[in-house]
């Protein structure tokens, strides 16, 4: 793959749209050591070489946005009901004339480090035309840094299907970094009592 070193924007979005059916309750606000869930992951994500968080947003919209932190910018997807797919895709198309390159997590990836976010970030801004993505036993996932030559398939997903169909067709442009914690999801309250166990 070309290396380049030119520097181009970077946006960050962080899903949370989604209605938690398993978690039996609004698990964007969630407590993680003393801050909404949400928010946590909103702070890990949040490092210099992203101009802008975004956080997508669907269930429980008015009560999530009233404690999102006043340097992140709400989306809202029309479409959350239908599925992961179609909120990713809302908010590409909103966000497709403003970036050039897309940060795309979810916020109930809550292990995943700082550090981690930086180095995707860093091996992005050094390769800006190649996807970045993490990976679990060498399996590309989200997070993951998607150039604009990507935003319109992404801008096309539906339903349930996220970026990782994306990840696996383009594997001769993706660039991984291993991070072990971005398969460690909360979707039940078990999943986060197992959280607090750990940490």
């Amino acid at each position: 793959m070309k290396r380049r070193s030119i520097i181009m924007p970077l946006n960050a979005i962080v899903l949370a749209a989604g209605s938690s059916r398993r978690f039996n309750g609004i698990k964007q606000l969630a407590n993680v050591n003393g801050n909404s869930l949400l928010n946590h992951t909103i702070s890990q994500v949040n490092c210099p070489n992203i101009n802008q968080v975004y956080v997508t947003l669907g269930a429980h919209s008015c009560r999530v946005m009233s404690q999102l932190p006043s340097h992140v910018s709400p989306i809202f997807s029309q479409n959350w009901e239908l599925g992961m797919g179609h909120s990713l895709a809302d908010s590409v198309n909103e966000l497709s004339q403003a970036s050039q390159r897309l940060l795309v997590c979810l916020a109930d990836q809550i292990s995943v480090p700082t550090t981690h976010y930086q180095r995707l970030t860093a091996l992005s801004l050094q390769y800006p035309d190649t996807i970045i993505a993490s990976s679990v036993n060498q399996r590309a996932c989200v997070p993951a840094i998607f150039p604009k030559q990507f935003f319109s398939p992404l801008a096309q997903l539906k339903g349930d299907q996220g970026a990782k169909e994306l990840l696996n067709k383009h594997t001769d442009n993706v660039m991984l970094i291993e991070c072990p914690q971005a398969n460690q999801d909360i979707d039940t309250i078990e999943d986060l009592y197992q959280y607090h166990q750990r940490n």
